[in-house]
């Protein structure tokens, strides 16, 4: 009786492990395949402040040309 459960309780752990395993492995691949895209949720989940300063720059390059742009015409 006492070897069943601890029989019970470590299938019980292992099958949790897997599940969560299972479940982070999920979340990677839907974050590597999808919401890595939206950069909102990049935003919400990162806390790279490179990336931040390259979209900074970036945008104020695209101003730049924009204006540049308006004065031509």
């Amino acid at each position: 009786m006492f070897f069943d459960l601890i029989k019970y309780t470590i299938s019980f752990l292992i099958a949790i492990v897997c599940f969560l395993l299972f479940l982070l492995s999920a979340w990677y691949l839907f974050w590597k395949l999808f919401l890595s895209r939206f950069d909102f949720i990049r935003e919400l989940f990162s806390s790279n402040s490179n990336h931040n300063i390259q979209t900074a720059s970036t945008t104020n390059t695209r101003s730049v040309l924009n204006t540049s742009r308006s004065r031509k015409d």
